[in-house]
């Protein structure tokens, strides 16, 4: 396996094109359900305002999505002359992938972990811990960062926010009859009675569904990821002690810590909190990520 310049991920580009589709058609359903719950209600002018509340819920969510995720882990920018040798390499790095470089954030938690942040790469940002500095070694970090800047590269952080933000919204949908009708006193007629039950399990089937999908985009973009890393960096056997260091290290911070950095988990390089189940990971299982840049490191020649 020759290096050669790091691109769009074809794998990825369809899985992402397809996901895409998907949402857009969830979406579409979403708005619809949030209409019908207007219309039925359409005597109360309050009833209008659920489907106006959902989509100003998630345009705002979007548009804050990174701005949120580096206030969860406390996570600040720095520029190049607080930080000349982080973003020397992220320079390097950027500079292979033809892509401007993006801006680095800092986060002063001692879990070791790091993450792409950004719906587009004029918003990019990478952030690391302080825990992962003190962690790793440079020729380690430097494949991480080389992990985090493919995410930037394949655009995929949009695809698993906007997948994100579904079961948001159909949280919302589900739980917000509990507080109309019934409430305010009104009776329901027939109708009512069978409208309701099925937009409850709509709900439910659309949350779940959007829950699978993002875990699926979300397992094939770090398998995606890792393979930029490799291209742009030639160090498999780096990203593979980096994984099992983060790991390892992982597994020794407290549990309170961890839970609350769960919310972040889709976009961690090793998550936080991992399922028993691989159908309901967000990462792939670290045993078949080894696996795969082992095979990186034979095509390269190198031992791993």
């Amino acid at each position: 396996m020759r290096r050669k310049a790091l691109g769009r991920d074809f794998g990825l580009s369809v899985r992402m094109l397809v996901v895409g589709t998907i949402l857009a058609s969830l979406y579409a359903v979403l708005l619809f359900l949030a209409f019908a719950l207007a219309w039925s209600d359409r005597s109360d002018l309050r009833a209008w305002l659920v489907p106006l509340f959902v989509i100003v819920v998630l345009w705002v969510h979007y548009r804050s999505a990174d701005s949120l995720a580096l206030a969860a882990i406390h996570a600040s920018e720095v520029g190049p002359e607080e930080e000349p040798e982080l973003y020397s390499i992220v320079q390097k790095l950027s500079a292979l992938a033809d892509i401007p470089a993006p801006r680095l954030a800092l986060s002063p938690v001692d879990a070791p972990n790091a993450f792409a942040a950004g719906t587009s790469p004029q918003r990019a940002r990478i952030v690391v811990t302080d825990g992962l500095r003190a962690r790793l070694d440079p020729g380690e970090l430097e494949a991480v960062l080389g992990h985090e800047l493919s995410h930037i590269v394949h655009r995929d952080v949009f695809v698993v926010t906007a997948a994100s933000l579904f079961p948001t919204a159909g949280a919302y949908l589900g739980r917000w009859r509990f507080g109309a009708s019934d409430y305010r006193g009104r009776k329901r007629d027939a109708r009512e009675w069978i409208f309701w039950p099925v937009i409850m399990v709509l709900a439910i089937v659309l949350f779940v569904f959007g829950k699978l999908l993002t875990f699926a985009i979300s397992r094939y973009r770090e398998y995606a990821a890792d393979r930029g890393s490799v291209l742009l960096t030639g160090a498999p056997e780096q990203l593979m002690s980096a994984l099992q260091k983060v790991t390892g290290e992982m597994a020794l911070i407290p549990r309170r810590d961890l839970r609350a950095m769960a919310g972040l988990n889709a976009l961690f390089i090793i998550p936080a909190a991992v399922s028993r189940w691989e159908v309901a990971m967000d990462h792939p299982p670290l045993r078949k990520r080894l696996a795969r840049l082992e095979e990186m490191a034979r095509e390269l020649g190198k031992a791993a």
